[in-house]
C-alpha cells in the first residue's frame, strides 16, 4: 500500500480535502487516489467527493448502530456528515470550472473529530 502526500499534486489536494493525510491511519493508498483522480478527470474536488462517498458508504454498511460499553456509533449519521461534505465539494468543482486550486480547511468527519476541532 503506497501513501504520497504532496501538495503539489493532484492527488496530494484531494488527500487534503478528505482528509487522509497521515500515512499511518491513511484510508486510501495511492493507486486507489489515482483511481478517483482517473474517474474525476484530474478534478481534486470531485476526487475527493469521490473518496468521501465511498468511505459513507462503507461506513453506513459497517458500523450501523451499535453501543459498546456505554459509546454509540450511528453509521447512518456519519455517512451523512460525509455525504454532505461530499456535495458541498462537488459544488466547488462545478462552480470552479478551471484547474486553479483554492484552499481549504479542515472538516470533521466524526464526532471525535469534531470535538477535537472545538
Amino acid at each position: 500500500m503506497g501513501f504520497t502526500y504532496d501538495l503539489s499534486t493532484p492527488a496530494g489536494r484531494a488527500r487534503l480535502l478528505i482528509p487522509d493525510t497521515i500515512e499511518e491511519t491513511a484510508t486510501f493508498d495511492d493507486a486507489e487516489i489515482e483511481a478517483f483522480l482517473d474517474l474525476c478527470g484530474g478534478d481534486p474536488y470531485c476526487t475527493a467527493a469521490t473518496a468521501l462517498e465511498t468511505i459513507a458508504a462503507s461506513k453506513a454498511m459497517i458500523l450501523k448502530t451499535m453501543t459498546v460499553l456505554g459509546v454509540s456509533t450511528d453509521g447512518s449519521k456519519v455517512a451523512a456528515s460525509l455525504l454532505e461534505r461530499a456535495a458541498r465539494l462537488r459544488a466547488s468543482s462545478a462552480a470552479r470550472g478551471d484547474d486553479e486550486w483554492f484552499g481549504v480547511a479542515a472538516a470533521p468527519v466524526d464526532e471525535w473529530t469534531w470535538r477535537q476541532m472545538q
